[in-house]
């Protein structure tokens, strides 16, 4: 018999990634068959991603390069810490867990449930570090298998600590009266601002040398030559600070943890305000649904954030400044790739729909146009994603030092790309709504969850990044640029109209008008 916190872990793994749960159950696994695969499947992903990373860090030999070996560990671990406070916040105060307290679960299992359930999450962006601290170990001489076990355990402890520490900060904050009353936004705030100095640095560090990065030497040291008694010495601090962070969590969260829990069911939307004319009155009530717990948030620091940090990691942060006129498509070219990065699952038009709740269903049975109303959250979300993407645009412009005409063609280029792929995801949230979700990371983990998202990510920067390449190589290389330009505008164009008929035939002219 399951114990309760295996009972609780099995429901979590469930709600993390709907969609695969979903496709077992209309094969008829369920039950314990139904975890076993989930847990496969997960673990399958994880063992794609190592490989996915293994090629990115096989061409460096971190062993060798201290500084590029602290860059790449702060901005991961930075992530891990901005994913996992945003997850421990969301999945204790943000969601409906008070019904918890009426079933015979410890405060313990229900700690332990909840911070695994975000670990799983935060797995996806924290993942190079493992092969980081593998890669380095193993080129420094160090066994194979040693280096596996020094990687893993080394791995453990920062994910473990980092979690930790997002948990002890959140609930110990939350004994501040000014920081309970306005929680959500101190916490969006904070990790907004520390991500904007991430991203700063990011950019200083990129324009000067990154071998001179040396904020996580120590780590560095321990797994290059971990038995050497002055690293020793960092595993002993390490383990000592984990032991205070478990204290800290016996003392203060544990006791306090059904208080919490009841305190998030007071985070609710603000009243909607009455207008007179109902389009303004649609558009009014979209930007109330914003106001749910983490949505703008989430919406703007994953269109945004995670792009620019994995986008200027992997080094496309040089381009040439005196480049001509007939470069233009290429810049156009790529905003629909910038857009291919910020369109995800995790913008506004995969959930805008099942934003509605309920509601959606009663406004089907009003005498309204659902194909107008559509069309409505449709736009809506549209200039949302284009507030995004000509932020980012703006942001490449002044730091690549782009001059206005190509960064005006990859405006372009972003409203094309993000009104395609826009289509995409808002026929799927219309096709997979749900209507009694609880969290948000429910509706933004039913396309997979983090792992596929990360996945699409890397796969959009890579191959996005190959087609900008090959189209400005051949712009530089052939003397009749303007046959290269017509080609791809030919190719671009035609696309372009394919996908936009694909989508009004097979969604837009089936809805009721």
């Amino acid at each position: 018999m399951p114990s309760h916190l295996e009972t609780l872990l099995s429901v979590n793994l469930r709600l993390l990634n709907p969609k695969v749960t979903n496709r077992y159950r209309r094969k008829a696994i369920n039950g314990p068959q139904l975890t076993k695969k989930l847990v496969a499947q997960l673990l399958l992903n994880l063992f794609i991603f190592l490989l996915m990373y293994g090629l990115l860090f096989s061409q460096l030999d971190l062993s060798k390069l201290p500084g590029v070996f602290g860059f790449y560990s702060f901005e991961f671990i930075f992530m891990s810490l901005s994913q996992g406070m945003l997850g421990i916040y969301n999945i204790f105060f943000a969601n409906n867990s008070k019904d918890l307290l009426m079933l015979p679960f410890l405060q313990r299992e229900i700690f332990l449930s909840k911070v695994i359930t975000v670990a799983m999450n935060v797995i996806p962006y924290t993942l190079p570090l493992l092969l980081q601290f593998f890669l380095t170990s193993w080129r420094s001489g160090i066994n194979f298998w040693i280096s596996i076990v020094l990687a893993l355990v080394l791995y453990i402890l920062i994910s473990i600590v980092t979690l930790l520490s997002c948990t002890v900060f959140i609930f110990l904050m939350l004994k501040i009266k000014l920081f309970a009353k306005h929680a959500m936004t101190l916490i969006y705030t904070l990790i907004t601002l520390s991500s904007a100095a991430l991203i700063a640095g990011i950019f200083v560090i990129d324009n000067q040398k990154r071998d001179s990065f040396s904020m996580t030497l120590p780590l560095f040291q321990m797994v290059q030559n971990p038995f050497a008694v002055e690293n020793l010495i960092n595993w002993i601090l390490l383990l000592a600070f984990l032991g205070l962070l478990v204290l800290l969590v016996e003392r203060l969260v544990l006791p306090n943890i059904n208080e919490n829990i009841i305190l998030s069911k007071n985070l609710k939307c603000r009243k909607q305000r009455k207008t007179i004319n109902l389009r303004d009155s649609l558009k009014n009530y979209n930007w109330q649904l914003l106001k749910e717990p983490n949505v703008l948030f989430q919406i703007f620091g994953k269109s945004i954030i995670i792009p620019l940090i994995y986008i200027f990691s992997f080094g496309f942060s040089k381009i040439p400044t005196n480049l001509s006129s007939e470069f233009f498509g290429v810049f156009v070219v790529s905003g629909i790739v910038l857009s291919l990065v910020t369109t995800t699952s995790s913008s506004l038009f995969s959930i805008i729909i099942s934003l509605d709740r309920g509601n959606f269903s009663m406004i089907r049975s009003l005498p309204i146009s659902i194909k107008g109303y559509l069309k409505i959250k449709f736009i809506f979300a549209y200039l949302i994603q284009i507030i995004i993407n000509s932020i980012l645009i703006v942001i490449f412009s002044i730091v690549l030092k782009i001059n206005l005409i190509m960064m005006c063609a990859m405006f372009i280029g972003s409203l094309l790309g993000s009104y395609l792929v826009g289509l995409a995801y808002f026929r799927e949230d219309y096709k997979n709504r749900v209507e009694n979700w609880n969290n948000i990371d429910e509706l933004f983990n039913r396309n997979g969850g983090s792992l596929r998202k990360i996945l699409l990510l890397l796969c959009n920067i890579f191959f996005g990044s190959a087609i900008i390449i090959v189209y400005g190589l051949l712009i530089s290389s052939f003397p009749n640029q303007k046959f290269i330009n017509t080609i791809a505008f030919i190719i671009s164009s035609g696309s372009s109209f394919g996908i936009w008929r694909y989508y009004m035939v097979n969604f837009w002219n089936r809805l009721q008008l």
